[in-house]
């Protein structure tokens, strides 16, 4: 039950520095950022300038595999560039902005005016016939958000339960920072999210979240560190486990036996997509 302490399915180390996807990653090309990665890991979101740093209308690459293979990176056989879809034409296409959900189907992103969320679906794995860009499940969240704030750093959990995100901004400086919409069920939208606690503050934003909801794994720096807890019903603190090094963006599979993220060797010209497996 969820109010009975347990151990975090991700209560590992990381350390290390990650290994290049290669089915992903163009060797000595631009800057390739991560954004978001389904549960299995099979199915993954990033950025792919042709040269340098990121700038608007950048490849948006969408890659899918038949099958799960991790630790060891699977074959990613469909890689489609989805920025010029009409449908995706609302959102904005930044490095912060958008996600994968886990189930490898939906695109949750800020809109182009980054003060509110948007979602869209595809039917299946390897199409992308993504449904019209609508709040949705977000409407009443995206109504609750503070005045004046820039959204960014989307995160849905794998149970869809919670939702993180970054706020920045606001008229009122004490309600910048990460927060937390929940919800009992899947059948009904996010209600306003909440900022978390003092302990998760500190970091620019939370990147990714574990299949259980006891660890988070946050950014600052364009480096991440794990934070974790033994209920849902605790704060997160300090976990003490070894975080990956020069990582970005970095998102868990559902069984943590491997992180995928951005590899920051220095400038975002030598980015590439990376893995890191558990110790």
């Amino acid at each position: 039950m969820d109010n009975v302490c347990k151990a975090p399915v991700c209560g590992a180390d990381y350390g290390g520095t990650g290994t290049t996807v290669t089915t992903l990653s163009v060797m000595g090309a631009g800057a390739q950022g991560l954004l978001g990665v389904s549960a299995t890991g099979a199915s993954i979101l990033y950025l792919q300038p042709a040269a340098g740093c990121y700038a608007a209308g950048d490849p948006l690459i969408l890659a899918d595999a038949a099958a799960a293979t991790f630790p060891a990176p699977p074959a990613y056989t469909q890689k489609q560039n989805i920025n010029g879809l009409p449908n995706l034409a609302a959102f904005s296409k930044l490095q912060q902005s958008m996600t994968l959900t886990p189930d490898g189907l939906t695109i949750i992103g800020a809109g182009t005016a980054s003060n509110s969320f948007l979602s869209t679906k595809r039917s299946a794995v390897f199409l992308t016939d993504f449904t019209p860009a609508v709040a949705g499940e977000l409407a009443a969240l995206n109504a609750a958000l503070p005045a004046g704030a820039s959204i960014a750093y989307p995160v849905r959990s794998a149970d869809g339960l919670a939702f993180y995100y970054q706020v920045t901004g606001a008229t009122t400086a004490s309600d910048n920072g990460i927060y937390e919409a929940l919800r009992a069920q899947t059948t009904v939208p996010f209600a306003g999210g909440q900022k978390m606690p003092a302990s998760v503050q500190p970091f620019e934003a939370v990147t990714g979240v574990s299949s259980d909801r006891m660890t988070l794994f946050v950014t600052s720096g364009f480096a991440t560190t794990i934070l974790s807890r033994t209920s849902v019903f605790q704060p997160f603190v300090a976990s003490g486990a070894t975080g990956p090094t020069q990582a970005f963006r970095v998102v868990p599979l559902a069984s943590c036996s491997a992180l995928l993220g951005t590899c920051e060797p220095g400038g975002c010209g030598a980015e590439t997509i990376c893995v890191w497996t558990r110790h």
